[in-house]
């Protein structure tokens, strides 16, 4: 898809940006809203739709190309590869039928991330604790 035509509709009723939300429903004041913009390709008109439905635009540096390589040790080998504390990691929604591998994946890469003592957080828990705000965060299991 290219961003001219992903940005054409965008934000239009029934877009991304503003899917499931009511007409004129105003953002959680505190609360950050994440978007990730498709392939990192992110329009000047996209980047407006966003500001101004109250997004973030979001990148991340942990990803293992999941949707093309439908190998779940090499997407969570490669994906703990590039893990690091503070690290985004992105991995697509498996369904049933759909990306079924990444089920595994996704277990894969979260008890890679476990054995190193890396801490699986949201992203919003991540930028308030790099913002230096109070946010709790459990203790690993062990």
């Amino acid at each position: 898809m290219s961003s001219s035509s992903s940005s054409a509709s965008f934000g239009r009723k029934g877009g991304r940006a503003g899917e499931g939300e009511g007409e004129g429903e105003a953002p959680v004041p505190g609360l950050t809203r994440w978007f990730r913009a498709p392939h990192a390709m992110l329009s000047s008109k996209m980047e407006k739709v966003l500001e101004r439905h109250g997004f973030t635009n979001v990148l991340c540096d942990c990803y293992a190309n999941d949707p093309w390589i439908p190998d779940a040790t090499f997407v969570a080998e490669n994906m703990l590869e590039l893990a690091e504390d503070g690290s985004i990691a992105v991995i697509h929604m498996p369904e049933r039928g759909f990306r079924e591998y990444n089920h595994q994946a996704l277990r894969n890469f979260l008890e890679g991330l476990r054995q190193r003592n890396i801490r699986v957080v949201t992203l919003s828990t991540l930028h308030a604790q790099a913002s230096g705000g109070a946010v709790f965060s459990p203790p690993l299991e062990e």
